[in-house]
């Protein structure tokens, strides 16, 4: 094989690296020969493929283990000068490692024993077949410690091998500090590639310097670092001319690796798929803890009958059904042409499409995603406080966000997602607000990873203008951890870092969040433990009036029956509504809006609505809702330890 792509540790094993399929394919299409190896599926078989998956989901830990783990093997061995130190903190920390009695001797051990192992199996597969031309990584969040452990060794074996990195980790200063200060690396990617891939790898391949592409910076046959051109978005177009990404030689290595058959492995695996880029909400107001889209919000989305051919593809060519789009947000332009399409012409009734979406849809917008079949949406929820909304530049309502987890549970979707605390400028208030409205919308679905303090990512907002002039933190710099798997002397660790940690203004200490996390923990408890949901339904009586039934445990539990002009009124508030929209909706005249305003209050101190300033939400469902399923609210959509078999 000419070139080979890697994907190191720890990538997940449920899923195949997008970019390395995006780029296998054009050089496919080429007739260039390359292979895919993902040697983070060898090290999950090696130390186990439930514990590989923890450590591959720890984020908002004070250590990462999985890149300590190698970092001798990267640095230097004796790099590591204190590892029971580092170790003991890990084990103080929340693991939930399985079937591991002594975390710390077994870290040790993978540390000491299977990673040189494994290291010696990576170069004994990469030069199997001969010494390849090209050696490329892609790299995302906590890759890039195997990666230079690996490229480290290839360099040392065969100096004559190129060594190409991109991926997120070297997007804009972190791949120019990488490329000025590591000489195994020839050349780095800025930024997006699709443009550039092709022609970089034929000059590459043709002993030529990749002169004139975007983004691309590269070390010349003297050592001197030059940037061929400035990187730059790549276009529409350049989106749907790209061929189907390609992840043949990720279900061979499953399927080498024991997975295939694993029943835990079919239930969590998903292939993820672009349809878009950029995020055209952003591009109006930029989410202020966003660090996505570092080279610009400008959106660009693929022709709905590309993400269709996408679709079918996977369908027919892969044993998984479950595909997850990899935008920020779905195009709006879909609402008309996609999910249309989708609904008339189905895919497989097993097959489940997730995509991210804004808690702004309309009821008739979530309507055609459950007529679609397209049942898992993440929204941009963040809040249910609209003061901390507000200060996040969510553009949004707390009352719409309840708004869209009723219309979802309504038409059967399920909803993944987040809330955060430790907001600049967030009061007291705003979770006590926040803990009125819980109880009254346990029948909805809750942040199932529960509350999440903020962070600061390189890129965002929050990060420019707290380093620019201190506006939301002082003394921002590289989370501690980075010091114990990168060497201060040889790296700047502010330049290579995306996660910081800052002295935030203006937030709250962290016990004001306690009854917030009590609240939400019993709300998961409800969701996850409980056989059967808690109940706020209407039905209609034969009167034609609606009959409440409720079993929240709020101010009045049971069933009773809302008379004609109530039953009027609370029909109206189904989606959001004014009382005096309300008034005129039900046929009456201006000046009975009083008469309105009564009802709608009594709705709310009986906990069946909610009132943000002047508008009102009904939060009973129509009797007759399907249930979401046992097994889904007990974790089917998130990975649990406890579904990843160990594969010895």
């Amino acid at each position: 094989m000419m070139i080979k792509l890697i994907n190191m540790p720890f990538a997940s094993v449920l899923k195949p690296s997008l970019g390395l399929g995006q780029i296998q394919a054009q050089l496919k299409a080429d007739e260039i020969d390359v292979e895919t190896l993902n040697f983070n599926v060898e090290f999950g078989r090696l130390i186990g493929f439930a514990n590989y998956e923890f450590i591959n989901l720890i984020r908002r830990y004070e250590t990462q283990i999985g890149e300590w783990l190698f970092a001798d093997a990267a640095w230097g061995e004796g790099f590591i000068e204190n590892p029971d130190e580092v170790l003991d903190q890990v084990c103080s920390e929340s693991l939930q490692l399985h079937r591991i009695a002594d975390p710390k001797s077994w870290f040790m051990d993978i540390r000491e024993r299977i990673v040189p192992q494994f290291m010696e199996y990576c170069i004994e597969t990469l030069f199997q077949d001969g010494i390849p031309e090209i050696i490329g990584f892609s790299s995302l969040y906590f890759q890039n410690i195997a990666s230079f452990a690996l490229a480290r060794r290839v360099r040392e074996i065969a100096p004559q091998v190129k060594i190409v990195f991109g991926g997120p980790n070297f997007h804009g200063e972190m791949g120019i500090e990488y490329i000025e200060k590591l000489p195994f690396i020839d050349v780095v990617c800025l930024g997006e590639a699709d443009d550039t891939a092709l022609p970089l790898f034929r000059a590459l391949l043709q002993n030529m310097p990749p002169v004139g592409l975007q983004g691309i910076m590269y070390r010349d046959e003297a050592g001197a670092i030059i940037l061929s051109a400035p990187p730059q978005p790549v276009s529409s177009e350049v989106i749907n001319s790209v061929p189907h990404p390609d992840f043949t030689d990720y279900f061979r290595q499953i399927a080498q690796g024991g997975l295939m058959d694993d029943a835990g492995w079919k239930k969590c695996c998903y292939i993820p798929f672009e349809s878009s880029r950029g995020c055209w909400k952003g591009d109006r107001q930029h989410c202020a803890f966003c660090g996505l889209n570092h080279q610009g919000m400008g959106f660009r989305q693929k022709d709905s009958s590309k993400v269709m051919e996408i679709l079918r593809h996977y369908c027919d060519k892969y044993p998984v059904r479950r595909f997850h789009a990899t935008d920020n947000i779905i195009p709006q332009q879909y609402f008309s042409q996609l999910l249309n399409r989708l609904k008339n012409e189905p895919l497989p009734e097993d097959v489940r499409v997730f995509w991210e979406v804004r808690s702004t849809l309309k009821r008739d917008d979530l309507r055609a995603f459950a007529e679609a079949g397209i049942t898992i949406l993440q929204p941009g929820i963040e809040s249910l406080s609209t003061s901390l909304l507000n200060a996040m530049r969510k553009g949004v309502s707390a009352l719409k966000n309840v708004h869209f987890l009723k219309v979802c549970r309504n038409f059967g979707i399920h909803v993944i997602w987040n809330l955060m605390t430790g907001i600049p400028g967030e009061k007291k208030e705003d979770y006590d607000e926040m803990c009125r409205l819980i109880p009254m919308i346990v029948h909805l679905a809750p942040p199932f990873g529960g509350p999440r303090i903020i962070e600061m990512h390189k890129f965002s907002p929050y990060y420019f203008e707290s380093v620019r002039d201190e506006k939301w933190a002082a003394n921002v710099r590289a989370k501690a951890w980075y010091r114990t798997i990168y060497p201060e002397k040889l790296l700047d660790l502010d330049r290579i870092a995306y996660f910081f940690d800052a002295d935030w203004k203006d937030v709250l200490p962290s016990d004001a969040y306690a009854e917030l996390d009590r609240k939400i923990s019993a709300w998961i408890d409800i969701w996850q433990k409980s056989p059967r949901l808690p109940v706020l339904n209407w039905r209609n009586a034969d009167n034609g009036r609606i009959v409440i039934m409720d079993t929240r445990s709020l101010t009045r539990t049971g069933t009773w029956e809302l008379d004609s002009l109530e039953t009027s009124v609370y029909r109206a508030i189904d989606d959001p509504a004014s009382p005096l929209g309300i008034t005129r909706t039900i046929g009456l005249s201006d000046d009975q809006v009083s008469r309105v305003e009564a009802i709608l209050h009594s709705f709310v101190s009986s906990g069946i609505a909610i009132r943000e300033k002047n508008t009102y939400l009904g939060l009973a469902l129509p009797e007759g809702i399907v249930e979401p399923d046992f097994h889904w609210r007990n974790g089917e959509l998130r990975i649990r330890i406890s579904d990843m078999y160990e594969i010895l």
